[in-house]
């Protein structure tokens, strides 16, 4: 989750913002300069998607 700090801001309510939309640009423009194709682009993220696991939960002093 290290690298999501560079497309994160807090938000106005004392949550997080992440710049989804620039980070897969980032993402799609290091993957074309590389030379990956569409296909196998697709193919890693269909892959990828399985394969990452996300748990989230608020502190303490944070829940109602």
């Amino acid at each position: 989750m290290d690298g999501i700090k560079g497309y994160s801001r807090p938000s106005p309510h004392g949550g997080v913002t992440v710049d989804v939309e620039t980070m897969l640009v980032d993402l799609i423009t290091v993957h074309k300069a590389g030379g990956t194709t569409k296909e196998a682009f697709m193919k890693l993220c269909e892959w990828t998607w399985g394969e990452v696991s996300v748990n989230t939960s608020l502190p303490s002093n944070k829940k109602n």
